[in-house]
């Protein structure tokens, strides 16, 4: 599920790991190479409504996405080509893509993407579908909101009838953001700290969402309800101490990054891992947290000792192998959204070890690259890494 563009786009490490994970992890089927047409036709949601007015048709679907966001993606692809979409929508309502600016979110009380508006003709909400649906889900949740149904009352459905752990703090989550949809702010913050503190904590296949889109979401909720507020600067503090006792943890670590990033001032980060001495060991656990941090910084020198090469090129070949194997995915958008993903991984390395002197290693990781793809658009990637590290020339390599 994404979050607000403009936010997420403070961590651009965070985000393409959640995106690829976002990816890899949708129950979704692999389509042909031509996809069948989207049923979101273009325009604006003023002109929709006014369109479904005059053809005195029940709703309008708003489907609210935005930049970098994989499972907005992953609906446009599947969900809304599905021609059993069409087909429900004909003579009922129409659909059309928004998209998720501040101010639309704001007056809208979108907090995450996708998120599915069930506007009537007049523009009031009937009922709102968050996060990816796939096409019978979202048929489904429709029929539901029509018929006087609420997306709480399905998450508190789909929480009980939760066969396994995982399955119940997924939808928790869910629940949680139905309620912050719904201006339940109290209810949202309760659930919300469960799976702070509890259900995402013990449950580790949900480590990284807890790291990243969890803080995101509390913050949005605290921008307007102080509770929340006073909540996660409790948490802060806590964090804060337990990463600076003696006896702290690589979860300490992880979990004041993340509070940090939301919480405290631009750079905060930094400024700590900066004023620990340099043979801290908390340098040693934050600094692979802090790699594009220190990127986007052009602190190439920390950025390079945060990736080892043995990494930086391991992560690559596991890419290789997975999406430029044999068994790759055959539909072209999504294989070519996930090779981008794995492209820009290594180039940032690249950038790194260039940026920091480290010129073989550099050249080590760009071959490696090369020679899995050479492809145009692959190159322009590199190129603009590279240039960014100071290299004028990057096609040709770069000196030690």
């Amino acid at each position: 599920m994404g979050l607000d563009g403009k936010l997420l786009r403070r961590h651009p490490g965070e985000v393409r790991a959640l995106l690829a994970a976002a990816c890899l992890t949708l129950a979704v089927g692999a389509r042909g190479s031509t996809p069948a047409p989207s049923a979101l036709r273009a325009g604006s949601l003023d002109s929709a409504l006014q369109d479904a007015a005059r053809a005195k048709l029940q709703f309008v679907l708003a489907a609210v996405s935005t930049e970098g966001c994989g499972p907005c993606r992953e609906m446009e692809l599947t969900t809304w080509r599905d021609p059993a979409v069409a087909g429900f929508l004909k003579g009922r309502g129409l659909a059309v893509g928004v998209d998720g600016g501040a101010a639309f979110c704001r007056r809208r009380r979108v907090y995450a993407f996708p998120t599915v508006l069930i506007l009537r003709p007049d523009g009031s909400e009937l009922g709102r579908l968050v996060g990816y649906y796939s096409s019978a889900d979202l048929i489904s949740g429709i029929q539901d909101d029509l018929a006087g149904g609420t997306s709480v009352g399905r998450m508190r459905a789909k929480a009980a009838a939760a066969k396994t752990p995982g399955a119940y703090v997924q939808a928790r989550f869910d629940l949680a953001q139905a309620l912050m949809d719904s201006g339940r702010d109290q209810d949202a913050l309760a659930d919300l700290l469960w799976l702070y503190d509890d259900g995402m904590k013990r449950e580790r296949e949900f480590s990284g969402v807890r790291s990243s889109y969890l803080p995101a979401i509390l913050n949005s909720l605290a921008r307007g309800y102080p509770p929340a507020k006073s909540a996660l600067d409790r948490r802060f503090c806590q964090a804060r101490q337990n990463l600076l006792s003696p006896y702290f943890t690589t979860d300490d670590a992880r979990d004041w990054l993340a509070l940090s990033r939301w919480l405290a001032k631009p750079d905060a980060d930094l400024v700590l891992f900066d004023s620990l001495p340099a043979r801290d060991a908390r340098r040693r656990v934050l600094a692979p947290m802090m790699f594009d941090d220190f990127l986007d910084k052009r602190r190439y020198s920390d950025a390079a000792a945060a990736r080892s090469l043995k990494s930086a090129e391991g992560e690559f070949a596991r890419c290789a192998s997975e999406y430029w194997g044999k068994n790759s995915a055959k539909d072209a958008e999504r294989l070519h959204m996930m090779r981008e993903f794995c492209v820009e991984q290594a180039a940032s390395a690249a950038e790194a070890y260039a940026g920091a002197g480290r010129g073989a290693d550099a050249r080590a990781v760009l071959a490696r690259v090369r020679r899995v793809d050479d492809a145009p658009w692959i190159e322009e990637i590199l190129r603009r890494h590279l240039r960014r590290a100071g290299h004028a020339n990057p096609s040709a390599g770069m000196s030690s």
